[in-house]
């Protein structure tokens, strides 16, 4: 038996209106939430999640698929300078995980705004699950 590739049935969305961008980043982490509770992450962690990401979509003003490297090399390296290092690590992560659930969920490949060398490692890497 061998795997099939399977074409996605809805279409891409056309983003023409700051609403239609508002309600597409609403369904985007709506989608990314319910993903990581069916994986059996706790309510906790995905709350957290949810805050990183809006956090950093309030600093940097505008949809998290818009992000360059420099970005967040600011974000981390300026707004953030006093935080402490495991809880940079930890936004850092919701990122990336963030950004693997959009390649894996939609095909999508948007550039990723993490540079691999402050792309975190070690224990607090999580695997994404897409149902």
């Amino acid at each position: 038996m061998s795997l099939a590739v399977v074409a996605p049935i809805r279409s891409r969305p056309l983003l023409e209106s700051p609403q239609d961008i508002a309600d597409f980043e609403q369904d985007l982490l709506s989608e990314f939430v319910l993903a990581r509770a069916a994986a059996g992450v706790a309510d906790e962690m995905i709350s957290g999640d949810v805050d990183a990401l809006m956090e950093v979509r309030g600093w940097c003003g505008r949809p998290l698929w818009e992000l360059i490297p420099t970005d967040l090399d600011r974000f981390f390296g300026e707004d953030q300078r006093r935080l402490a290092t495991l809880t940079k690590v930890r936004k850092a992560q919701t990122l990336a995980t963030y950004f693997e659930f959009l390649e894996v969920r939609h095909q999508a490949i948007p550039p990723r705004p993490l540079r691999p060398r402050i792309r975190p490692r070690g224990p607090t890497e999580q695997p994404v699950s897409v149902y």
